[in-house]
């Protein structure tokens, strides 16, 4: 009996997979994690963790049938709307979530929206899941503590090329500015500029003139890295002899 049910649910796997082409994992897209997972009793889980740029959070989660889900909300119920629904799409570089918009917004915070997590989400490259990041940064703090700098640089630079697409704003733009000072210390003035160049707006600006455009949270998220930022530039920009 045993032996039968573990058959039927690697049945059921099978079958999920031919219909869909979906493979439970982890997968990411920029502020944004999607889970798949296969249950015991063969029903295909999903969760999404998305967070807007002002810190709401969107978070999902139920079961797939056929490549889409059904979510109800007590809004819906009560008013009589559609049921949010998401669909999960196979694409050439991971799956492509989609959504009918506003019947999923009772799902998220009161400034994200579905928007924050509709898009395509790709298994992380080699070294870009949170522990290969945070080795990477361990390694990265050790070597330029050590005062090695371009041994700091080879750690940290692969790493803006490699995983940008599924960290973090505010992750990637922190890597920013640990490889920008870096790229100082060995007096390679114009790669340090150059990975600023993101920042030139935002660092032309007062704190007063940042904070008076920044929700609460950008100004305690974001204001930060910014300020670290433009020492960095006013660094990087001095000129050389």
């Amino acid at each position: 009996m045993r032996f039968l049910f573990s058959l039927l649910l690697l049945l059921a796997s099978q079958v999920f997979a031919q219909e869909t082409g979906l493979q439970p994992g982890s997968y990411s897209k920029s502020e944004a994690d999607l889970s798949i997972k296969r249950e015991a009793t063969g029903e295909i889980s999903f969760q999404i963790t998305a967070v807007s740029g002002i810190g709401h959070i969107c978070a999902l989660e139920g079961s797939i049938h056929a490549g889409r889900a059904a979510l109800h909300s007590s809004f819906e119920r009560r008013a009589n709307q559609p049921a949010c629904m998401v669909d999960f799409v196979t694409s050439e570089n991971g799956i492509e979530v989609k959504s009918n918009g506003p019947p999923c917004l009772e799902f998220c915070g009161a400034g994200a929206s579905f928007e924050n997590f509709e898009g395509i989400y790709i298994k992380p490259p080699s070294g870009c899941d949170g522990s290969g990041l945070t080795q990477t940064r361990n390694d990265f703090q050790r070597a330029y503590d050590n005062k090695a700098f371009a041994e700091a640089r080879k750690i940290l630079e692969p790493v803006l090329a490699r995983c940008a697409m599924v960290m973090g704003r505010y992750y990637a733009d922190s890597i920013r500015n640990d490889l920008a000072i870096t790229q100082y210390h060995l007096h390679d003035y114009a790669g340090c500029k150059n990975t600023l160049e993101s920042f030139r707006e935002e660092t032309s600006k007062s704190d007063e003139q940042l904070k008076s455009q920044y929700s609460a949270f950008e100004e305690g998220s974001r204001l930060p890295i910014v300020r670290a930022a433009r020492t960095n530039l006013k660094l990087c920009d001095k000129p050389t002899n």
